[in-house]
Protein backbone atom coordinates (compact mmCIF):
# COMPACT_ATOMS: atom_id res chain seq x y z
CA UNK A 1 0.00 0.00 0.00
CA UNK A 2 2.12 2.88 -1.30
CA UNK A 3 -0.64 5.34 -0.41
CA UNK A 4 0.61 5.22 3.19
CA UNK A 5 4.07 6.47 2.18
CA UNK A 6 2.52 9.09 -0.14
CA UNK A 7 0.38 10.46 2.68
CA UNK A 8 3.34 10.39 5.06
CA UNK A 9 5.29 12.49 2.56
CA UNK A 10 2.32 14.79 2.09
CA UNK A 11 2.04 15.41 5.83
CA UNK A 12 5.78 16.14 6.02
CA UNK A 13 5.27 18.79 3.34
CA UNK A 14 2.31 20.20 5.27
CA UNK A 15 4.43 20.46 8.43
CA UNK A 16 7.24 22.16 6.49
CA UNK A 17 4.77 24.70 5.10
CA UNK A 18 3.41 25.31 8.59
CA UNK A 19 6.91 26.16 9.81
CA UNK A 20 7.51 28.38 6.78
CA UNK A 21 4.32 30.35 7.42
CA UNK A 22 4.40 30.29 11.25
CA UNK A 23 1.11 28.37 11.30
CA UNK A 24 -0.15 26.46 14.30
CA UNK A 25 -2.76 24.36 12.52
CA UNK A 26 -4.13 23.47 9.09
CA UNK A 27 -7.84 23.51 8.25
CA UNK A 28 -7.76 21.40 5.11
CA UNK A 29 -5.50 19.62 2.67
CA UNK A 30 -6.51 19.24 -0.98
CA UNK A 31 -4.98 16.69 -3.33
CA UNK A 32 -5.71 15.84 -6.94
CA UNK A 33 -5.63 12.23 -8.07
CA UNK A 34 -5.60 11.42 -11.76
CA UNK A 35 -7.04 8.39 -13.52
CA UNK A 36 -3.62 6.99 -14.46
CA UNK A 37 -1.83 7.85 -11.19
CA UNK A 38 -2.02 4.35 -9.75
CA UNK A 39 -3.31 5.85 -6.50
CA UNK A 40 -6.58 4.77 -4.88
CA UNK A 41 -8.54 7.65 -3.34
CA UNK A 42 -10.13 5.51 -0.62
CA UNK A 43 -6.72 4.20 0.46
CA UNK A 44 -5.37 7.77 0.57
CA UNK A 45 -8.30 8.79 2.77
CA UNK A 46 -7.72 5.81 5.07
CA UNK A 47 -3.97 6.51 5.34
CA UNK A 48 -4.63 10.20 5.99
CA UNK A 49 -7.08 9.37 8.78
CA UNK A 50 -4.51 7.13 10.42
CA UNK A 51 -1.47 9.38 10.07
CA UNK A 52 -2.91 12.84 10.64
CA UNK A 53 -3.51 12.18 14.34
CA UNK A 54 0.25 12.11 14.97
CA UNK A 55 1.25 14.74 12.38
CA UNK A 56 1.06 17.75 14.73
CA UNK A 57 -0.83 19.89 12.21
CA UNK A 58 -4.21 20.12 13.89
CA UNK A 59 -7.12 18.12 12.54
CA UNK A 60 -7.33 19.09 8.87
CA UNK A 61 -9.94 17.71 6.53
CA UNK A 62 -8.73 15.94 3.41
CA UNK A 63 -10.33 16.94 0.11
CA UNK A 64 -9.63 14.61 -2.78
CA UNK A 65 -10.29 15.91 -6.28
CA UNK A 66 -10.65 13.43 -9.10
CA UNK A 67 -8.74 14.80 -12.09
CA UNK A 68 -10.24 13.64 -15.36
CA UNK A 69 -8.14 12.36 -18.19
CA UNK A 70 -7.66 14.72 -21.15
CA UNK A 71 -6.80 13.35 -24.58
CA UNK A 72 -5.97 14.88 -27.97
CA UNK A 73 -6.80 12.85 -31.07
CA UNK A 74 -3.84 12.41 -33.42
CA UNK A 75 -6.18 12.23 -36.42
CA UNK A 76 -8.61 15.14 -35.94
CA UNK A 77 -6.86 17.16 -33.23
CA UNK A 78 -9.94 17.25 -30.99
CA UNK A 79 -9.27 17.55 -27.26
CA UNK A 80 -11.71 15.90 -24.89
CA UNK A 81 -12.18 14.49 -21.42
CA UNK A 82 -12.62 10.76 -21.12
CA UNK A 83 -13.84 8.55 -18.30
CA UNK A 84 -11.65 5.80 -16.93
CA UNK A 85 -8.74 4.88 -19.12
CA UNK A 86 -10.59 4.74 -22.44
CA UNK A 87 -8.36 6.55 -24.92
CA UNK A 88 -10.77 6.72 -27.86
CA UNK A 89 -11.65 9.98 -29.59
CA UNK A 90 -15.40 10.65 -29.23
CA UNK A 91 -15.46 12.42 -32.61
CA UNK A 92 -13.66 9.87 -34.80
Amino acid sequence: MHELSLVSSLLTQVKDLMVQHNATAVDSVTVEIGALSGVEADLVQDAFSRLVVTAECGHPLLEIRDVGLQIRCRDCGMESSVQGITLTCPQC
